[in-house]
């Protein structure tokens, strides 16, 4: 499971579009470009699509170019080695002054990876750094896998901490690409032992 409460700055791409579920209540969609760190002082674009539920009374201001601040749940789909941004969104504002951005908190649950986890040294005292992947099943009962880089400066680490355990974190969201790849980053804020259910691991 990946969680993330964010705030998202950046310009409609897709204009917005009044639509129903199948249940037949009203949702709203657009597209929202923003762009995300890719190097020293360089950026790229990443797109994301919203939806809202219910439909906005000034809907003709969901236009194409339009630059708006997103606030809401940020979750991600991954196809193929593809990762795709999904945002349901719970405010909206046009106009905003700020330069264009994610940020926002993750919540994760998941597994580390197969690779030791040592303690390095900084100037700040001890820290590590690890994987750790999110599993989800998909509509041909295949899984796939969504891995997220951590960075955790706590001064204790936790015994259990390893390769191949479960956890669950809180902290920091950081969006960058890496190799010309969408990469999550955490910044460790809480971090806590996890049964992972063994069906799906």
């Amino acid at each position: 499971m990946i969680k993330c409460n964010v705030t998202v700055i950046g310009s409609i791409s897709r204009s917005g579009e009044a639509r129903t579920d199948k249940e037949g209540k009203p949702f709203f969609t657009f597209g929202i470009r923003t762009a995300i760190p890719a190097g020293q002082s360089e950026e790229k674009p990443v797109d994301i699509s919203v939806a809202m539920n219910g439909t906005p009374e000034n809907q003709g201001d969901f236009r194409e170019g339009a630059k708006v601040k997103v606030q809401g749940v940020l979750s991600f789909r991954k196809k193929d080695d593809n990762l795709y941004l999904n945002l349901s969104a719970s405010d909206v504002t046009f106009g905003p002054e700020e330069s264009d951005s994610i940020k926002g908190t993750m919540s994760f649950k998941g597994t580390t990876g197969s690779k030791d986890i040592p303690e390095k040294k900084g100037k700040k005292g001890a820290y590590r750094l690890f994987d750790a992947f999110s599993s989800e099943k998909t509509a041909d009962d295949q899984y796939v896998y969504t891995w997220v880089h951590f960075v955790d400066f706590s001064s204790d680490r936790p015994d259990w901490l390893g390769p191949k355990k479960g956890i669950e974190a809180e902290g920091d969201l950081e969006l960058s690409y890496f190799n010309e790849r969408l990469s999550l980053n955490c910044i460790v804020s809480s971090l806590s032992f996890w049964e992972k259910p063994s069906s799906n691991q």
